[in-house]
């Protein structure tokens, strides 16, 4: 059995000010720095093979704090980034529902057709995760990997390991900051969903609501 857990990143600067970070290099907020402690508690007794890691600051900060705790090393990896935003970038989500009134309702009601203007499409999300996935997983056969991702992104992991296409993209919700995600692999390579967006690891003063990217 090979076992994969996702992560999302802890709060970031961006998910505070409530804007649409996507590939945003915007690091953690004081709030999500607190957040990285009960998080990599939950991986101390975890054998972890290795840690994989979106390129952006938040989700490098947090891969950081888990192979802290469990000795792992970690590895970027380009295809575990955000969503190219485009346009959508850097503008709070009121701002979004006037500037693109279109887009932002393919966003928010149909997400599996959503692209940016000058931005990445959900497919192409849906897509590059699918394959790092599943490359991940043929190169640790057996071994416990742990990937640090983000909220569309991860979104979009889960909804292929779940056997659904784009279309049923978000459908289960986003996870939290630093929720957790456990799938398990058999000798097919055939995933099982043992859990998902488990942040029960939170103190209640760190739980905020969630916000997708």
């Amino acid at each position: 059995m090979t076992t994969v857990y996702t992560v999302r990143h802890a709060q970031s600067a961006g998910n505070l000010k409530k804007i649409f970070q996507g590939r945003l290099d915007i690091g953690l907020s004081e709030m999500g720095m607190e957040q990285l402690e009960p998080l990599s508690k939950r991986f101390e007794h975890v054998a972890v093979s290795a840690v994989y890691s979106s390129p952006l600051k938040r989700a490098r900060q947090t891969a950081e704090a888990i192979c802290h705790v469990c000795h792992a090393p970690l590895i970027i990896d380009q295809r575990l980034i955000e969503i190219d935003g485009g346009a959508f970038q850097g503008k709070r989500y009121e701002e979004l529902a006037v500037l693109f009134p279109e887009r932002y309702q393919a966003w928010v009601h149909h997400a599996g057709a959503f692209e940016a203007p000058d931005g990445e499409s959900m497919r192409q999300v849906y897509d590059r995760m699918r394959s790092a996935l599943c490359e991940i997983v043929r190169k640790h056969v057996g071994g416990t990997i742990v990937l640090v991702s983000h909220g569309c992104a991860i979104c979009n992991l889960m909804c292929y390991v779940h056997g659904t296409g784009v279309e049923q993209v978000c459908l289960s919700g986003c996870s939290q900051n630093t929720a957790i995600s456990r799938i398990d692999f058999d000798e097919e390579l055939r995933p099982k969903v043992i859990f998902e967006n488990d942040a029960s690891h939170l103190p209640r003063q760190y739980e905020v609501p969630c916000a997708i990217v």
